[in-house]
């Protein structure tokens, strides 16, 4: 897993909890 692989699931992972809060 590359540096690059593990930022872009931190980046995802950030956008879901925004898009529950969002929603919530």
């Amino acid at each position: 897993m590359t540096r690059l692989n593990i930022k872009a699931t931190l980046v995802m992972d950030f956008i879901h909890v925004l898009e529950y809060l969002w929603k919530a």
